[in-house]
């Protein structure tokens, strides 16, 4: 008759502390992919039917939050209600883009916008030109991970930080397989 192996109970909290501790690894290097990802496609974004932005200012609370992430499109024609992110006509700062609703539409090619927060609407009329795309999807807080990464304290937090913290993991993995390797040996 063959004896059942007992485990002790310090032996199952190191199996779980282990997996614990895998499953956060994995975690960790899901995250900083995911981090990455959407860094590169809002800082790079390509010239195509699709961009992505984050908001930053609350003009068109409640129907999108501050700290949004947005994804638009390119279209061929935009309608009343639709909610646009388009570059403003500003002489000052170059590129400034803002996200509001058309409220109306002048001709074909001119709209009237305003942000869904806002007392009153925009001052200047947009050209179909200048609107960069309708907002077809958005993503509540994610853009604060993004405006946060373009920050000294992003870098630490989704670069420096998870980059050391694997490091030191494969440092203690390699060591754990050398001192294996050379105690197989003697």
């Amino acid at each position: 008759m063959a004896k059942k192996k007992k485990t002790s109970v310090f032996t199952h909290n190191i199996l779980l502390i282990k997996l614990a501790g895998k499953t956060f690894y994995g975690l960790l290097i899901f995250f900083l992919i995911l981090i990455s990802m959407l860094i590169l496609i809002v800082n790079i974004n390509p010239s195509g039917d699709f961009r992505i932005y984050y908001i930053i200012s609350g003009s068109m609370r409640p129907t999108i939050k501050t700290g949004s992430l947005i994804i638009i499109k390119k279209l061929r024609t935009y309608n009343k209600n639709d909610i646009v992110t388009y570059i403003e006509n500003n002489t000052n700062k170059k590129n400034v883009s803002a996200t509001h609703r058309i409220i109306s539409v002048k001709n074909k090619n001119h709209y009237l916008t305003k942000g869904d927060a806002n007392r009153g609407e925009d001052v200047s009329i947009i050209s179909k030109e200048q609107i960069q795309g309708k907002v077809i999807f958005r993503i509540p807080l994610l853009g604060y991970l993004i405006h946060l990464s373009k920050t000294l304290t992003g870098l630490i937090v989704f670069i420096i930080i998870p980059g050391l913290i694997i490091v030191i993991s494969e440092t203690f993995f390699l060591i754990k397989t050398v001192t294996t390797f050379v105690r197989s040996r003697l």
